[in-house]
């Protein structure tokens, strides 16, 4: 994978550049699952929005996914990045995926804080 763009194999063998972004936007709605893409969230302070973040996809109105696309694995900061966006979203559960890596990496993470 480079960028947000991964190698997919499709039929006979031949390799193609494709958006992860848009295979997961593919197979969520091929599958009837309702989300919203590149949605800005309200950053929430003492309940008052201060500002807005961009999250990769919300999930049924209930989970935020955050897709990376590196070929080292996930580390801490990317696993903060997701916790932090739980926090200021009043999220319980988010997913971080990496296409990246040669195995599809996933880590499902809650708001260790409570929902706000």
């Amino acid at each position: 994978m480079v960028g947000d763009w991964v190698w997919y194999e499709g039929a006979f063998g031949a390799r193609v550049w494709v958006s992860g972004v848009d295979l997961s936007e593919y197979e969520m709605r091929r599958q009837g699952i309702s989300f919203e893409r590149e949605s800005d969230m309200p950053v929430l302070y003492d309940g008052v929005q201060v500002g807005t973040r961009r999250v990769d996809f919300f999930v049924e109105g209930v989970v935020l996914v955050e897709l990376k696309a590196l070929s080292a694995p996930l580390d801490r900061l990317h696993v903060v990045q997701v916790r932090n966006y739980l926090e200021v979203f009043g999220l319980d559960v988010g997913l971080l995926l990496n296409f990246g890596r040669e195995s599809l990496e996933v880590k499902r993470l809650r708001n260790r804080r409570g929902v706000v």
